[in-house]
């Protein structure tokens, strides 16, 4: 890896703010998970109103703080916007990795390499239609 500066000088409090508050606007609408990535960032303008509906419903302190931290995290020119970027990005792939492994999950794996349920190897003939 050349050029990589894995050393980011920004405020951890900021950035976190900046993560939290970006999850205001699920007090109104179900979190579209990476759909808004996938349809190359147009979910944004749908979820701007509740955000900001959000945001008018904390003390004034609060609300004030909320702004300060998104403003300094608007993109990736500041130091607080390239850790918030790196940590989406982190998140993202955990996010897709833990999908991955639930997918994978059977019941044959459940019963057989885990153990789970010692005994019952018979149970998953079970269809649920008797």
């Amino acid at each position: 890896m050349t050029n990589a500066n894995l050393s980011i000088s920004a405020d951890p409090g900021v950035v976190f703010l900046t993560g939290l508050s970006r999850h205001l606007p699920h007090s109104r609408l179900p979190d579209g998970g990476l759909a808004d990535e996938a349809i190359g960032g147009h979910l944004r303008v749908v979820f701007d109103r509740p955000h900001r509906q959000a945001i008018d419903e904390l003390p004034a302190d609060v609300a004030a703080a909320v702004l300060d931290a998104a403003a300094r995290t608007v993109d990736e020119t500041t130091p607080e916007g390239r850790a918030l970027r790196a940590s989406e990005v982190t998140d993202h792939v955990l996010q897709i990795h833990r999908h991955a492994r639930a997918a994978a999950f059977t019941v044959e794996r459940t019963l057989d390499e885990f153990g789970l349920a010692a005994g019952a190897r018979d149970a998953t003939a079970f269809d649920g239609r008797s």
